[in-house]
């Protein structure tokens, strides 16, 4: 099973020569700070287009630049016997 890790604090660690604070950003989006700390914690259940929009044109960037997809990796075994398991399906 593959996750989705939205990648908010690299962001903003790596857009600016130093790092932009949550507090900040709340404040040039008009998002709650305690809103962004849940998106930037991965903690949150959901984030809407309106929030992502605020956030990318905040940070100047687009929303593929914070997201990141995280593929576990299967050992050898563990592998072997999901491929078994789908040929029996």
């Amino acid at each position: 099973m593959s996750n989705w890790i939205f990648g908010l604090k690299e962001v903003l660690k790596n857009r600016y020569s130093r790092e932009m604070s949550i507090s900040e950003l709340a404040r040039k989006t008009s998002i709650a700070r305690s809103t962004l700390s849940r998106i930037a914690n991965n903690r949150s259940n959901g984030l809407s287009l309106t929030t992502l929009s605020r956030i990318c044109n905040a940070l100047s960037c687009h929303p593929g630049d914070l997201f990141r997809l995280v593929v576990p990796v299967l050992d050898r075994d563990e592998a072997r016997a999901r491929a078994i398991k789908n040929l029996d399906s």
